[in-house]
């Protein structure tokens, strides 16, 4: 008996309802990947069969490779909510620009202007797709526009707020079996560093020596996986201060045997629905300081490194953004700031001369 019969065989073949199913689109999208061997299968005679061992291995090859799990589980909602309500019965050739124009049209008042982005984003990831794998030429999302986002005021703390909420977390933390919490917020306001890749800190990630903490690994909040790789792809070196190496020693002499730096009493890792809700609300409500985002103390380490004097590129290594210009966004400065060094550069009318103009005017004459 060869492979294929064997394999026919098998009760745990899918026929092309049951893929079509389990991958949450049109039976005729199935029919038609097979025509145009887009995707794995085995023939038994006239019938189309598929192992899910290979669907399997397809997905994981075609479709999650550039993708977190969080990021997969958000396009899939949007899929069922959206798309396939309104595409899901059309050809893939037969939808043009003024189709998605129409789509989008029906989404403005219900959706913001970055969920309608989203949205229209992720129909042109899906048409590149296939125009990556020469089933069609054109992509018609590539007709419409994006839409105007306003940018939004950058929220972060002050210092004063920044003290209030880490003397509360060390008196309510500090020597108890939730000093990890303590530590997360010394870490995330201290380095700037993201939430998934402080829960997934280790131990030997930390070089007392020379101050440093090298960010190599992330934590999903979807799955809970640990993957050992960063948002940007790339390993960076964060530089500890004083009181953020002193903390870290003193934690280390009690938590050595641990692996992990921040767990849970029981052992776990730290959850961020759980971190929002349980500690970091709370916090915030008993420490009296302004309502932020976590990831938020990663704008307050960013604005305050350049309001301290930073240099912008030395901060874009810091946060590891592969882009200057994502960078650029953390250099708006505090009014606080800005009122301090209001009077750096005064001009005063004198006559009909300006004052500055005027002195420098004299120097060269002198």
């Amino acid at each position: 008996m060869s492979t294929r019969q064997a394999a026919f065989f098998d009760n745990q073949l899918w026929t092309i309802d049951q893929l079509a199913k389990f991958l949450d689109v049109p039976a005729a999208t199935i029919r038609d990947w097979v025509y145009k061997r887009l995707i794995p299968f085995v023939k038994a005679g006239r019938h189309v069969r598929f192992k899910p061992s290979d669907i399997h291995r397809w997905l994981e090859k075609h479709l999650r490779t550039r993708c977190s799990p969080a990021t997969i589980e958000n396009a899939k909602s949007v899929l069922r909510a959206d798309l396939l309500p309104t595409f899901g019965d059309m050809k893939h050739t037969a939808v043009h620009a003024h189709h998605i124009d129409a789509f989008l049209e029906n989404l403005n008042g219900r959706l913001s202007n970055i969920g309608i982005n989203r949205r229209l984003q992720l129909i042109r990831t899906i048409y590149n797709y296939h125009i990556r794998r020469r089933v069609i030429s054109y992509n018609p999302a590539d007709a419409v526009a994006l839409l105007k986002i306003d940018p939004k005021p950058i929220r972060f703390w002050t210092l004063e707020e920044a003290r209030h909420l880490l003397e509360h977390a060390k008196k309510k933390y500090k020597g108890t079996d939730k000093e990890a919490i303590y530590l997360l917020y010394l870490i995330g306001l201290n380095t700037g560093m993201r939430l998934g890749e402080m829960v997934a800190l280790k131990w030997s990630s930390v070089d007392f020596q020379n101050h440093l903490i090298t960010v190599c690994r992330t934590c999903c909040a979807a799955s809970r996986r640990v993957f050992e790789t960063t948002k940007g792809k790339r390993i960076r070196h964060v530089p500890m201060n004083d009181v953020l190496c002193n903390a870290l020693k003193e934690a280390y002499v009690q938590r050595r045997n641990s692996e992990w730096i921040l767990l849970t009493p029981h052992g776990c890792m730290l959850h961020k629905d759980n971190l929002y809700h349980s500690y970091w609300l709370v916090d915030i409500k008993h420490s009296g300081v302004s309502k932020i985002r976590i990831h938020d103390m990663r704008h307050t380490f960013a604005s305050h490194f350049m309001m301290n004097g930073g240099e912008l590129y030395k901060l874009q290594a810091i946060l590891g953004h592969a882009n200057i210009r994502t960078t650029q966004q953390y250099t708006h400065l505090s009014k606080a700031f800005l009122r301090e060094n209001s009077n750096i550069v005064s001009f005063e009318a004198e006559g009909n001369l300006i004052k500055g103009i005027c002195e420098e005017y004299r120097k060269c004459s002198e």
